[in-house]
C-alpha cells in the first residue's frame, strides 16, 4: 500500500464527513479525476475502513495509467476487443431492457411475499447460530466504557459523533473468532468493549436463535421479494418475446 495515500486517507476522513466533502480530489491521473463520490457505498459507509479506501485509490490510479497506457498503443481500436465489447454491451442492454419491461408491469404484493414464505419454509431454516445485535463502535476505550454504562443504565442514547452504530442480524463466524467466541459464549446482553483495529466494539444482544430455527418473515423479506421479482421477470419476458416474434420479420435457417 502507498504510504503516502494512506496517510492522507487517515487525516482527511478523520477531520472530514465523506457527505460533506464529495467534490473532494482524492486522486488525479492526467486530466482524469477521483472524487470522494466516486467511491464505491460500502466504502462511504461508517465505519469508515481507511485500508481499504486507500488501497480503492491506489487500484484506481494503477487502472488509469495502464488504460492510458493501452489506448497509446492502439488497443481501443482493436477490432477483437470492439467486437468483445459490443457483444457484452448488447447483452447488458437486452437484459436491462427485459427487466425494465417486466418491473414496469407489475408489483409484488404483501399477500404474495407472505404466501412464499409459508409455502417455502423448510427454505427458510437457520444453518448456524445467530444473533441479533445493535452494536457500537468507539475511538477509545474510555468512550467504550461510557457507551456501555449509558446503555444499561439506558439513561441517554450515546451521541452519534463519538461512534457508529447499526442493528443487524449476525452468524455464527460473521466476525473475527476474537469477537465472534464473546459474542456467542457470554450469555449476558451487553458484550464488550472488544478491541479491533476499527475500534472498540461495544454489543448489545437482543435476540438469541438457535441453529434449526426459523427465520422470521422480516429476515427473509427482501430475499422473497427477489425470488419472486426473479420469477415474474422470467414469465414476463417469455410473453414479450413471443409477442415481439408475431409481429416482427425473422428467418431461420431449417439446416441448422
Amino acid at each position: 500500500m502507498n504510504k503516502k495515500i494512506f496517510i492522507y486517507v487517515v487525516f482527511f476522513f478523520s477531520c472530514s464527513s465523506v457527505e460533506k466533502t464529495d467534490g473532494v480530489v482524492l486522486a488525479r491521473v492526467g486530466t482524469q479525476k477521483l472524487l470522494v463520490k466516486d467511491l464505491p457505498k460500502d466504502l462511504k459507509t461508517p465505519p469508515l475502513n481507511k485500508k481499504k479506501i486507500a488501497f480503492f485509490i491506489k487500484k484506481w490510479v494503477n487502472n488509469s495509467l495502464l488504460f492510458g497506457a493501452a489506448r497509446k498503443e492502439g488497443l481501443l481500436k482493436d477490432k477483437t476487443l470492439i467486437k468483445e465489447r459490443d457483444f457484452f454491451y448488447k447483452k447488458l442492454v437486452i437484459s436491462t431492457f427485459l427487466e425494465t419491461m417486466a418491473l414496469s408491469s407489475f408489483n409484488i404484493s404483501k399477500e404474495e411475499v407472505l404466501n412464499h414464505y409459508k409455502k417455502n419454509k423448510d427454505s427458510f431454516v437457520r444453518k448456524k447460530e445467530s444473533l441479533f445485535v445493535r452494536f457500537f463502535i468507539s475511538s477509545s476505550l474510555f468512550e467504550a466504557k461510557k457507551t456501555k454504562k449509558r446503555l444499561i443504565g439506558n439513561k441517554e442514547k450515546p451521541k452519534p459523533d463519538l461512534f457508529f452504530s447499526d442493528s443487524k442480524y449476525i452468524e455464527k463466524g460473521y466476525f473475527v473468532p476474537k469477537i465472534d467466541n464473546l459474542l456467542f459464549k457470554t450469555k449476558g446482553v451487553f458484550v464488550g468493549p472488544i478491541e479491533t483495529e476499527k475500534g472498540f466494539y461495544v454489543f448489545e444482544v437482543i435476540s438469541r436463535h438457535e441453529k434449526g430455527s426459523l427465520f422470521g418473515l422480516e429476515e427473509v423479506h427482501d430475499e422473497i421479494y427477489q425470488r419472486l421479482v426473479k420469477k415474474k421477470i422470467s414469465v414476463r419476458s417469455s410473453f414479450l418475446l413471443d409477442s415481439l416474434k408475431e409481429n416482427s420479420s425473422f428467418f431461420i435457417n431449417p439446416n441448422y
